[in-house]
């Protein structure tokens, strides 16, 4: 309930305060958008009191997200690959925190633990709460795996689990 009113999904109970919420919220994933998440765009889409933007590294071939509300980094350029690189191995991108920063999100939204140990540079840097939605995989493989797998994300997620469980707000 804490969660789905936090974004908006769910009406607020009478007996709450009357304070409207309302803004910009980042829903980040690494890879916009896969096919089988159709769930992350109808989130997003059926939030009533904020303005959902997509934001992640790149695009790919899958579900379109709506273009005047989805930044990424990677534009399939070889300077989009390098600031790609570059956020992932530092969370350093001066462009995307300037973009997302206009945006003046009250909140992060992540799917997944992986994306949630991506999107953490970013909301520390806006000093904005980062709500990380863990599916599956990311919850229930053995650390040990993932160190050994091979994929940046992945043992980033190892690695920065200890400041992700500190500085993350919500975990779902």
């Amino acid at each position: 309930m804490v969660a789905n009113n936090l974004l908006g999904v769910l009406p607020r109970p009478a007996t709450e305060a009357k304070s409207v919420m309302s803004g910009n919220v980042v829903l980040y994933r690494e890879d916009l958008l896969p096919y089988s998440e159709t769930f992350i765009l109808n989130q997003g889409e059926s939030l009533r009191q904020f303005t959902p933007y997509y934001v992640g590294t790149r695009r790919i071939d899958g579900i379109v997200t709506p273009g005047e509300r989805t930044i990424v980094l990677n534009h399939r350029t070889w300077l989009g690959r390098a600031e790609e690189l570059l956020y992932k191995a530092t969370g350093i991108s001066p462009r995307l925190l300037g973009r997302v920063r206009a945006l003046q999100p009250v909140l992060l939204h992540a799917h997944f633990g992986f994306d949630g140990a991506m999107a953490l540079p970013l909301a520390r840097q806006l000093r904005r709460p980062l709500v990380v939605t863990f599916h599956g995989r990311d919850a229930s493989i053995h650390d040990e795996h993932l160190k050994t797998a091979g994929s940046l994300r992945e043992r980033r997620l190892v690695a920065w689990r200890p400041r992700l469980i500190r500085e993350g707000t919500l975990f779902i």
